[in-house]
């Protein structure tokens, strides 16, 4: 008799799937959400300095700028088609199904690994980009802004650059193992929902 609830409990416990499936659709939407977000920010944020650059390649006088600014323009473009493309197949699962929306967990933690090591290419290429043009021409930066000038910008510059990687590997380094252990959860679940 001692031993009919313990049969009934191990039934149930059976019955009852390893994944929360509401709790999993929530999270799935609210990723799916933020991405949204994200991207909109994104294009906004690269649409104002397109802006910025256009208004100044209308408005500079110096030739030795109008290069900077279309190869300016030209990465931000590149960059962004690139982050579009990287996030392709990060939207929606093929089904509601536990097993589909585990899948797609999965590849969003491996899209976010990717695009953090584009962003930090993509950053890299940037400053290595800017600092052979600045190499080249600075005797005619310092002719046309005198050196005080040009010193302040440099200044400004280093002052912007060193905040921006500081937080951008703080964020790194929180964020990958989250992803990590983010996609091993949704791993372990998939193998559990698998050998059922």
């Amino acid at each position: 008799m001692n031993r009919e609830p313990w049969d009934d409990w191990k039934a149930a416990w059976r019955e009852t799937p390893p994944v929360d499936v509401a709790r999993l659709r929530r999270h799935v939407d609210g990723k799916r959400k933020r991405m949204l977000c994200f991207v909109g920010l994104e294009c906004l944020v690269s649409l104002l300095v397109l802006v910025h650059l256009g208004w100044r390649y209308a408005t500079v006088n110096d030739g030795s700028l109008l290069g900077l600014i279309a190869c300016g323009a030209f990465l931000v473009v590149a960059t962004q088609l690139l982050m579009l493309a990287l996030r392709r197949g990060a939207w929606r699962s093929k089904s509601t199904a536990p097993a589909d929306l585990l899948r797609l967990t999965i590849r969003r933690c491996d899209i976010g690994r990717r695009l953090i090591l584009a962003q930090w290419i993509c950053s890299a290429v940037c400053l290595v980009a800017f600092g052979a043009w600045f190499a080249l021409e600075y005797p005619a930066l310092l002719e046309s802004m005198g050196r005080d000038r040009l010193d302040f910008a440099i200044k400004v510059n280093i002052a912007a650059q060193i905040p921006v990687t500081l937080a951008l590997a703080a964020w790194t380094a929180w964020y990958l193992p989250r992803l990590r252990r983010r996609r091993e959860m949704a791993q372990r679940l998939l193998a559990e929902l698998d050998g059922e």
